[in-house]
């Protein structure tokens, strides 16, 4: 029969080994945090103002990054639509609808006729977003304006993407 010796480890190992688990341990819980970058809401009342923190916001926002995130939503379609803004909203004039942003805030939510559904595309974000742009009647709401029509941007190229290929994943019945 075998005998098993265990040896008692020295102190030395010990506390070598104890530093070591508490100096991981503050590595983890330190890379672990979940700052956010601090979006600071902007508000105009001129027309020349709105023009020049709606290029402001826009770059703030437009990241050389292949996704971004607004209001801890992951724009997943960013890098599609990122080349397509060169410093103008794409969905807005000045602070209103365009023509196509109208069309498109009313094809989500009418989306569910296609079999999709209208919150799956930020659509109530969107909305609050559009409430906020004009909460103030003298001032308008920069910031709002610029994450709405971000948002927007991401559901026009999501939206596509599901009703082209489906919305199922290719290999698992998850939505």
């Amino acid at each position: 029969m075998i005998e098993i010796k265990c040896k008692a480890l020295s102190a030395s190992w010990r506390m070598g080994f104890c530093f070591f688990i508490v100096v991981v341990s503050v590595f983890i819980f330190y890379s672990c945090s979940n700052e956010t970058k601090e979006v600071k809401t902007v508000k105009v009342s001129t027309p020349q103002d709105l023009e020049k923190e709606t290029v402001n916001q826009l770059s703030s926002f437009l990241t050389k990054d292949s996704i971004i995130s607004i209001d801890s939503i992951p724009l997943t379609c960013y890098r599609y639509f990122n080349t397509q803004y060169n410093n103008k909203l794409l969905w807005f004039d000045k602070n209103n609808f365009n023509q196509k942003g109208d069309s498109l805030l009313k094809l989500i939510e009418k989306i569910n006729y296609y079999g999709l559904i209208p919150n799956n595309y930020h659509l109530q974000k969107i909305k609050n977003h559009i409430d906020s742009i004009h909460a103030n009647k003298e001032l308008i709401n920069v910031t709002s304006l610029v994450k709405a029509d971000l948002l927007l941007s991401d559901a026009y190229f999501l939206m596509g993407a599901h009703l082209n290929k489906g919305r199922f994943y290719t290999d698992s019945l998850l939505l």
